[in-house]
C-alpha cells in the first residue's frame, strides 16, 4: 500500500561545514599573456625548483590554476621534497574536485613534515569528500592536537561525528567550535541540526535563530528552520521561512520545492504546483520535484500526469516513487 511520506521530500541541508574554499577555476590564459605582463627572467624561463613555485604562485593569483599546477609539478620534479609545492598543489588539486591526487599531495606532505597541521587538516577535508569518515576523523583529531585554539577544525570534526552517526560528540565539537568563534553562522547552523536530530527541536530552533542573526541572507539556516517549523506544524512559520530565502536566494531550488509542499499540506494546490515548477525549471534534473508535481497532479486530478512524474522522478534517482506507481499506475 502506497504511503504518502510528505517528510520524505523534505532534507534538512547536509551540514554546511567550513570546508568551502574560494571558488577557483581553471582559465585559459595563455603563458604567453603572463609573461607580456611580467616580462621577467623566471617567468620566460624559470630553471629552480623556487623559479617554478613563484611562477605558479603568480598564476594561481591569476586563476591560471592549470598552469600552476603544471608549474609545481614542474618544482616537484626539480626537487621532490619541495613541502610548499606539495601542499600547494594539493590545494589546487582540491578546488579543482580532484580529490584523489589532492589526497596523496597532502598524505606525501606529512611524510616530510609529520607535525604539518594545515596538510592534516586539508587532508581531512579531501577524506570526508570522498567519506572515509575514520580517515578524516583522525586527520581533524591531529590537527588539534598541534592547532588546539583551531574553531574551524573542531566544527570540521564534529561534522566528520555527524555522519558517522555520533551526534553527541558532534554537538560538544561544534560548541567548541563556537566558543572559540561565536561569530561563525555555521556554526550554530551545524549544531542546529545536530539539536534536531537528538529531539531537541527548542535548541534547534535558537541556534538556527542565531545563525539567522549573524548572517540574515543564509539560505541554508532558512531552509533548515523552515524545515523544523514545518515538522513542528507551524506552517505559516515555514512559509515566511522558505519565502525569506527566496528573496535573496531567488534561484535556490530546494526553497521553491519545500515551499511548495507547504502549500500541498495546506491544500492550495495551484500555489504548490507553481513553486514546484519554478523548482524544476531552476534544475530540470531534481527527481524529488517530480515527485512531488506527482503528488500534486494527483490531487488535481491530474492521474496520467501524475504517473508521468513519478516515472521520470523514478529514472532520475527518486526510487520511493515505484511506491507511487505501483499503487496507482497501470
Amino acid at each position: 500500500m502506497r504511503i504518502i511520506c510528505l517528510l520524505l521530500l523534505f532534507q534538512f541541508v547536509a551540514c554546511f561545514y567550513s570546508f568551502g574554499q574560494d571558488d577557483v577555476n581553471g582559465s585559459s590564459s595563455s603563458d604567453a599573456m603572463l609573461t607580456d605582463e611580467v616580462g621577467s627572467k623566471i617567468m620566460v624561463n624559470p630553471e629552480t625548483a623556487t623559479d617554478f613555485f613563484n611562477r605558479a604562485v603568480f598564476k594561481m593569483h591569476r586563476n591560471v590554476i592549470d598552469g600552476a599546477i603544471a608549474d609545481l609539478t614542474k618544482a616537484l620534479e626539480v626537487k621532490p621534497l619541495h613541502l610548499e609545492a606539495l601542499f600547494l598543489r594539493g590545494r589546487l588539486f582540491e578546488r579543482t574536485h580532484q580529490s584523489e591526487k589532492a589526497f596523496i599531495d597532502f598524505s606525501e606532505a606529512i611524510k616530510i613534515k609529520a607535525d604539518y597541521a594545515e596538510a592534516y587538516y586539508e587532508r581531512g577535508k579531501v577524506a570526508f569528500r570522498l567519506e572515509r569518515f575514520e580517515r578524516a576523523l583522525g586527520d581533524f583529531s591531529q590537527t588539534l592536537l598541534f592547532e588546539p585554539e583551531l574553531a574551524a577544525a573542531y566544527n570540521d570534526r564534529g561534522s566528520t561525528f555527524r555522519k558517522m552517526g555520533m551526534k553527541e560528540q558532534a554537538l560538544d565539537d561544534f560548541t567548541s567550535a563556537i566558543k572559540l568563534d561565536p561569530s561563525m553562522p555555521v556554526f550554530y547552523h551545524n549544531r542546529g541540526i545536530t539539536y534536531h536530530e537528538l529531539k531537541q527541536d527548542e535548541k534547534a530552533l535558537t541556534d538556527f535563530d542565531m545563525a539567522l542573526e549573524i548572517l540574515p541572507d543564509y539560505a541554508k539556516a532558512y531552509v533548515s528552520r523552515g524545515l523544523l517549523r514545518f515538522e513542528l506544524k507551524n506552517y505559516q512559520g515555514a512559509l515566511v521561512d522558505f519565502t525569506s530565502c527566496l528573496q535573496t536566494n531567488p534561484d535556490y531550488p530546494i526553497a521553491y520545492l519545500n515551499r511548495g509542499l507547504v502549500y500541498f499540506q495546506m491544500k492550495q494546490y495551484n500555489l504548490a504546483m507553481k513553486d514546484v515548477e519554478k523548482a524544476i525549471a531552476i534544475d530540470a534534473y531534481y527527481a524529488k520535484a517530480y515527485l512531488a508535481r506527482g503528488m500534486i497532479k494527483e490531487m488535481m486530478m491530474d492521474a496520467e500526469g501524475a504517473c508521468n512524474d513519478w516515472r521520470l522522478a523514478e529514472e532520475l534517482g527518486a526510487y520511493e516513487a515505484a511506491d507511487y506507481i505501483t499503487e496507482a499506475c497501470r
